[in-house]
């Protein structure tokens, strides 16, 4: 059992003097600042619940904000700072290369030995795609948000975690990172840092369309904001996700649309305009495509 150790500003320098855990750990932090060098020895979690933490890993560098965690493979370096006025809070989970590889092995092992270790190679190597995500693209990121409000409310009592809670774990960030792999392969550049400079790009596109597909935005506007020609960025989003940035924004639209108007939150002129469409008649079109039936169809 692993017991979760709690990081406040009273406490701090005592832990950091302390024994470090060679095993699987969970750490909760409360601080307002921290500066400290890093050099990854397991695979580390970093989850902000509140505030921001920044680091600069490998050169490159990650503000990562609430809802984000930022993933880091045995071979990263460099360091984090915390510099708020206000209390940053956030868990950090460190995790064995040996249960990594068990898990690879056990979920791609003997029935695809190719692929098991391709990804082990990947996983354990300096082609790691080390970077932050949002917690509600992944799988690793949706256990994160269950785990975050029940640490929280336990850290003052004492929580413990088993050997089950590590393989879970484990075996989420796996599975995404199967995905991740063959994102990175897809994109055409002959060095795996310029192949993580052009995922990154593309994926601040994909996270452009997330937050703005309710306005009315064109893929040279989403190019623009993950710092890519139009071209450049349409042919790799197709490449990494398999489809284009327009169907992917008109997906997300369909999709807002179809849960609003299924709850009776609004008429369909409604709708069509706050998704994005240039009149009733588009839309409708596009949501009969999609769906085989008018959205007139959907209302209570």
């Amino acid at each position: 059992m692993t017991r979760l150790k709690v990081l406040t500003e009273q406490n701090l320098n005592a832990m950091l003097l302390g024994p470090r855990d060679p095993g699987n750990t969970v750490d909760y932090s409360k601080l307002c600042q921290f500066e400290h060098a890093l050099k990854c020895t397991r695979f580390s979690i970093k989850y902000v619940l509140k505030g921001a933490e920044h680091y600069r890993i490998n050169g490159q560098v990650f503000p990562v904000r609430q809802g984000e965690y930022l993933l880091l493979n045995p071979t990263c370096e460099g360091e984090g700072l915390i510099d708020n006025a206000s209390m940053v809070s956030g868990i950090c989970i460190n995790l064995l290369p040996e249960m990594v590889a068990e898990v690879v092995t056990a979920l791609y092992n003997p029935a695809a030995p190719v692929a098991g270790f391709d990804l082990q190679q990947f996983l354990q190597s300096g082609d790691f795609f080390e970077n932050q995500f949002r917690t509600s693209t992944t799988r690793l990121g949706q256990l994160l948000e269950q785990l975050g409000p029940v640490v929280e409310r336990e850290a003052q009592t004492g929580m413990v975690f088993d050997q089950a809670f590590f393989y879970t774990l484990t075996e989420k960030l796996v599975l995404d990172y199967q995905q991740v792999r063959r994102q990175l392969q897809a994109i055409p550049a002959l060095k795996a840092t310029t192949r993580k400079d052009l995922l990154r790009k593309v994926m601040t596109g994909k996270h452009y369309i997330d937050d703005a597909f309710t306005q009315h935005i064109a893929v040279s506007d989403i190019s623009k904001e993950a710092g890519l020609s139009e071209y450049h960025f349409f042919r790799l989003f197709k490449m990494a996700f398999r489809t284009t940035p327009y169907q992917y924004l008109l997906e997300k639209r369909l999709l807002h649309a179809h849960r609003q108007l299924s709850a009776g939150r609004c008429t369909v002129s409604e709708i069509a305009l706050e998704t994005g469409f240039a009149d009733i008649f588009s839309f409708s079109k596009a949501f009969k495509k999609r769906f085989g039936q008018s959205p007139s169809g959907l209302l209570p």
